[in-house]
Protein backbone atom coordinates (compact mmCIF):
# COMPACT_ATOMS: atom_id res chain seq x y z
CA UNK A 1 0.00 0.00 0.00
CA UNK A 2 1.72 3.21 -1.04
CA UNK A 3 0.79 6.37 0.63
CA UNK A 4 2.75 9.20 0.35
CA UNK A 5 4.18 11.65 3.03
CA UNK A 6 0.92 14.24 3.48
CA UNK A 7 3.57 16.80 5.72
CA UNK A 8 7.03 18.25 4.56
CA UNK A 9 8.53 16.78 7.83
CA UNK A 10 11.04 14.82 6.59
CA UNK A 11 11.09 12.81 10.20
CA UNK A 12 7.37 11.43 9.30
CA UNK A 13 8.31 9.65 6.34
CA UNK A 14 10.52 6.51 8.22
CA UNK A 15 7.72 6.07 10.67
CA UNK A 16 4.87 5.99 8.29
CA UNK A 17 6.61 3.67 6.24
CA UNK A 18 6.91 1.60 9.60
CA UNK A 19 3.10 2.59 9.87
CA UNK A 20 2.14 1.35 5.94
CA UNK A 21 4.84 -2.19 7.12
CA UNK A 22 2.88 -2.80 10.35
CA UNK A 23 -0.76 -2.59 8.68
CA UNK A 24 0.50 -4.69 5.72
CA UNK A 25 1.90 -7.49 8.39
CA UNK A 26 -1.91 -7.13 10.42
CA UNK A 27 -3.39 -7.74 7.17
CA UNK A 28 -1.57 -10.45 5.82
CA UNK A 29 -2.10 -12.19 9.45
CA UNK A 30 -5.97 -11.78 9.20
CA UNK A 31 -5.65 -12.96 6.10
CA UNK A 32 -4.25 -16.38 7.73
CA UNK A 33 -6.45 -16.46 10.55
CA UNK A 34 -9.85 -16.24 8.44
CA UNK A 35 -8.49 -18.69 5.68
CA UNK A 36 -7.57 -21.06 8.81
CA UNK A 37 -11.31 -20.44 9.77
CA UNK A 38 -13.06 -21.56 6.36
CA UNK A 39 -15.09 -24.69 5.95
CA UNK A 40 -16.81 -25.71 8.89
CA UNK A 41 -17.31 -23.74 11.97
CA UNK A 42 -20.03 -22.16 14.32
CA UNK A 43 -21.69 -18.89 13.16
CA UNK A 44 -19.79 -15.93 15.33
CA UNK A 45 -16.84 -17.92 16.05
CA UNK A 46 -14.97 -16.56 12.95
CA UNK A 47 -12.85 -13.32 12.68
CA UNK A 48 -14.41 -10.55 11.56
CA UNK A 49 -13.43 -9.35 8.44
CA UNK A 50 -10.26 -7.00 7.62
CA UNK A 51 -10.37 -3.24 7.49
CA UNK A 52 -7.36 -1.49 6.64
CA UNK A 53 -6.65 1.99 8.43
CA UNK A 54 -7.41 4.61 5.91
CA UNK A 55 -4.26 6.55 4.89
CA UNK A 56 -4.97 9.87 7.30
CA UNK A 57 -5.28 7.27 9.93
CA UNK A 58 -1.73 5.93 9.52
CA UNK A 59 -0.16 9.13 8.64
CA UNK A 60 -1.80 10.55 12.17
CA UNK A 61 -0.12 7.42 13.94
CA UNK A 62 3.38 8.50 11.96
CA UNK A 63 3.14 12.09 13.43
CA UNK A 64 1.75 10.74 16.53
CA UNK A 65 4.86 8.57 17.29
CA UNK A 66 6.94 11.35 16.15
CA UNK A 67 5.78 14.03 18.68
CA UNK A 68 5.80 10.79 20.95
CA UNK A 69 9.47 10.47 20.14
CA UNK A 70 10.48 13.91 20.24
CA UNK A 71 8.71 14.47 23.59
CA UNK A 72 11.12 12.18 25.08
CA UNK A 73 13.68 13.23 23.37
CA UNK A 74 13.60 16.44 25.26
CA UNK A 75 12.60 14.69 28.50
CA UNK A 76 15.74 14.61 30.51
CA UNK A 77 15.85 10.83 30.47
CA UNK A 78 15.67 11.07 26.62
CA UNK A 79 18.41 13.70 26.73
CA UNK A 80 20.96 11.55 28.96
CA UNK A 81 20.24 8.55 27.55
CA UNK A 82 21.23 9.92 23.70
CA UNK A 83 24.34 11.53 24.90
CA UNK A 84 25.16 8.30 26.48
CA UNK A 85 25.11 6.79 22.99
CA UNK A 86 26.92 9.53 21.14
CA UNK A 87 29.41 9.29 23.83
CA UNK A 88 29.66 5.49 23.64
CA UNK A 89 29.84 5.51 19.70
CA UNK A 90 32.31 8.55 19.79
CA UNK A 91 34.72 6.08 22.04
CA UNK A 92 34.17 3.46 20.07
CA UNK A 93 35.20 4.99 17.13
CA UNK A 94 38.02 6.53 18.97
CA UNK A 95 39.16 3.25 20.04
CA UNK A 96 39.37 3.00 16.27
CA UNK A 97 41.52 5.61 15.48
CA UNK A 98 43.61 4.47 18.32
CA UNK A 99 44.41 1.09 16.70
CA UNK A 100 44.65 2.69 13.59
CA UNK A 101 47.44 4.98 15.01
CA UNK A 102 48.72 2.78 16.97
CA UNK A 103 49.10 -0.12 14.20
CA UNK A 104 50.89 2.68 11.79
CA UNK A 105 53.42 3.62 14.45
CA UNK A 106 54.54 -0.36 14.58
CA UNK A 107 54.56 -0.07 10.64
CA UNK A 108 57.00 2.88 11.22
CA UNK A 109 54.80 5.29 9.33
CA UNK A 110 55.89 8.55 9.09
CA UNK A 111 54.82 11.30 11.56
CA UNK A 112 52.99 13.25 9.51
CA UNK A 113 50.16 9.87 9.36
CA UNK A 114 50.84 9.58 13.37
CA UNK A 115 49.87 13.05 13.47
CA UNK A 116 46.61 12.80 11.23
CA UNK A 117 45.80 10.14 13.23
CA UNK A 118 46.24 11.46 16.24
CA UNK A 119 44.08 14.86 15.05
CA UNK A 120 41.21 12.27 14.26
CA UNK A 121 41.64 10.76 18.08
CA UNK A 122 41.69 14.46 19.20
CA UNK A 123 38.02 14.83 17.20
CA UNK A 124 36.31 11.62 18.66
CA UNK A 125 37.66 12.33 22.20
CA UNK A 126 36.33 16.16 21.77
CA UNK A 127 33.03 14.68 20.71
CA UNK A 128 32.73 12.48 23.77
CA UNK A 129 33.59 15.34 25.67
CA UNK A 130 30.79 17.37 24.24
CA UNK A 131 28.26 14.70 24.50
CA UNK A 132 29.34 13.92 28.34
CA UNK A 133 28.97 17.51 29.03
CA UNK A 134 25.30 16.92 27.77
CA UNK A 135 24.82 14.23 29.81
CA UNK A 136 25.56 16.26 32.64
CA UNK A 137 23.64 18.78 32.29
CA UNK A 138 20.21 16.73 31.30
CA UNK A 139 21.06 14.92 34.68
CA UNK A 140 21.18 18.30 36.36
CA UNK A 141 18.27 20.10 34.89
CA UNK A 142 20.04 22.24 33.04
Amino acid sequence: MYMPNLTDDPEVAPLLAAEIAAEAAWIEHHRRDLARHRGVTWSGLGPAPAEPRPPASLQAAAEAHLAARRLWSASPKGRLLSAIAACQAAAQRAHAVGERARAGAVRDEPLEWCKLALRDLSSEVHTLMTNLDEAQRAVSGR
